[in-house]
């Protein structure tokens, strides 16, 4: 990644064309990922939605323009009636998860994103999530 500058013998920094950094909409990032890179996008949005500063995600939707409420915003806090910390880490986890791999994909079916899929996608059921947070607490 280094690049020698001669004087008089190479072009300087200013004469290399800068790599434009590639924007990937997050409807195809959300709906049809084909591409690797397209779930490694998603996944650093997600990170940054959920444990990082939120409103600077893609994933940040504000409910009050929108009108409904979003599967990712009502994750962005932790739960706090929780009586222990491993409560609240396994009630948030369960939580993260069948929003995820639930309620996000279930809703996404019932819209009818997948008509053209090759594979359509199906979501986790909830109650296998719930049996795994509660042998977590165990």
């Amino acid at each position: 990644q280094v690049t020698p500058i001669v004087k008089g013998m190479t072009t300087c920094y200013e004469c290399y064309p800068k790599a434009a950094q590639k924007v990937y909409p997050i409807c195809t990032i959300r709906s049809t990922p084909d591409k690797p890179v397209h779930c490694i996008v998603w996944a650093k949005e997600c990170f940054k939605l959920l444990f990082g500063n939120s409103s600077e995600s893609m994933l940040f939707e504000d409910e009050t323009s929108s009108g409904e409420e979003s599967t990712y915003m009502s994750l962005i806090a932790f739960p706090a009636e929780a009586a222990s910390v491993e409560e609240v880490i396994t009630q948030y986890g369960c939580a993260l998860v069948t929003a995820l791999f639930d309620t996000e994909i279930q809703k996404r079916i019932d819209m009818g994103v997948y008509k053209t899929a090759k594979h359509i996608p199906f979501s986790l059921p909830s109650e296998l999530v719930a049996d795994a947070g509660r042998t977590a607490l165990m």
